[in-house]
């Protein structure tokens, strides 16, 4: 996959264009977030500016990045108004829930028609989502975060390790609450 890299001069001048409010939201499954916003590179913004970092529950992509409650969800930092509320979903409880629902439903049912080990052996995407089995760790992004050793699920599932791809944040959630 490519990514997109922006230098910090980009950086600045896409802050200045935004200069009232900027979300900024980045996902690596089972890792923290990379600081790709720094405290000086905000100095440009206008008083009263909105900062909305969606991976707060991941540590934040700005280096001013602070979790906030529903109580309190902003603070006010060199001028800048920061929104960075950990569990935002939890402030729309019942839309966030039938989301999550949807999302996993079809899981949920073959484990209840299957077995959770023959439904992730039937389905490579959802075996992906297997964090932990017996006491070993399965997703090799979160054995390297914490310098651990992982086993490849392929091994006891049955399935060939190619087709284990990585899965979604829903999927890595639901799986590892089950098991």
């Amino acid at each position: 996959m490519k990514r997109n890299r922006h230098t910090e001069e980009q950086v600045i001048t896409i802050l200045k264009a935004h200069e009232r409010g900027v979300s900024v939201a980045v996902l690596i499954p089972g890792d923290t977030a990379p600081k790709l916003i720094t405290r000086e590179m905000l100095a440009d913004m206008k008083p009263g500016s909105v900062l909305v970092d969606v991976a707060i529950n991941q540590g934040g992509c700005f280096e001013t990045s602070l979790p906030t409650t529903h109580a309190e969800p902003t603070y006010v930092m060199d001028g800048i108004v920061h929104y960075y509320m950990t569990n935002m979903p939890g402030a729309v409880e019942r839309t966030s829930t039938q989301a999550l629902t949807n999302a996993t439903l079809t899981f949920v049912i073959a484990v209840a028609d299957k077995g959770w080990k023959q439904a992730l052996a039937n389905d490579a995407h959802f075996a992906a989502g297997l964090i932990v089995h017996e006491g070993q760790v399965t997703y090799v992004t979160v054995a390297n975060v914490f310098s651990l050793g992982s086993v490849v699920p392929a091994n006891f599932l049955k399935i060939a390790a190619e087709e284990l791809k990585p899965a979604g944040h829903s999927f890595s959630l639901l799986t590892s609450l089950m098991l």
